[in-house]
């Protein structure tokens, strides 16, 4: 029997935030510029870790380009593509949902806290989110920071991450664990994290409802 559910915490790019676009762009940028073949977006969502240059050079990607060479094509490409850049179908409803049921929501990210805050501004996203820890830094120990903050135990934690390293990170701090399917990394990769979600009885994780719907079935039958 697992204890209430009280904080909900959010992966953003590749869960609430989709720059799948920019990042395979990138990608294909980089490599044509450099005469290598471009792995495909099945080899991305497979061997995406947490790395975006490291992927490039274990695909054939030359050393001689730089890691900055690497990240300023990122940036660029995400100032001349903006179509490329939305949040999913379904955030809106799925933030409102864990709102309206009383769960803390928060976001841990690699993405700048400034930016993601202003994305919620943007999208009219910020009376649903109580806390996001951004930036650079030891993953764990922003979901301990989150935790701590709110006064809750792992346990009572749910963490939605799109990348099997992520939620080998949530359940090394103890959280139960939801992957997502139609993020950066594909639904064999995930599963290799053995996330509490998707199991059995939700076998899908392929889009925010049906997120929606496992947070609210866990909130129906917590404590039972």
């Amino acid at each position: 029997m697992h204890p209430p559910l009280r904080l909900v915490i959010f992966g953003w790019r590749g869960v609430l935030w989709d720059n799948l676009g920019v990042e395979y762009q990138a990608i294909y940028e980089l490599f044509c510029k450099h005469g290598k073949p471009t792995p495909g977006r099945s080899e991305y969502q497979k061997g995406r870790g947490p790395d975006f240059a490291e992927f490039c050079y274990t695909h054939n990607l030359p050393r001689y380009v730089s890691r900055e060479e690497v990240a300023e094509t990122r940036r660029r490409v995400a100032n001349q593509h903006p179509e490329f850049l939305n949040i999913f179908e379904g955030v809106q409803p799925t933030l409102a949902t864990c709102h309206n049921r009383g769960l803390v929501v928060a976001i841990v990210s690699k993405e700048p806290t400034a930016i993601i805050e202003e994305r919620l501004f943007q999208f009219d996203l910020g009376d649903f989110v109580h806390t996001v820890r951004g930036g650079k830094g030891n993953r764990a120990e922003k979901l301990l920071e989150v935790i701590n903050l709110h006064k809750v135990e792992p346990a009572e934690t749910l963490f939605i991450e799109d990348t099997r390293d992520g939620l080998m990170t949530g359940k090394e701090v103890g959280m139960r664990t939801l992957g997502v399917t139609y993020g950066h990394n594909d639904r064999e990769t995930i599963l290799r994290a053995q996330p509490e979600f998707p199991n059995m009885a939700f076998r899908r994780t392929a889009c925010l409802w049906d997120v929606r719907k496992i947070i609210c079935s866990i909130k129906r039958d917590e404590g039972r």
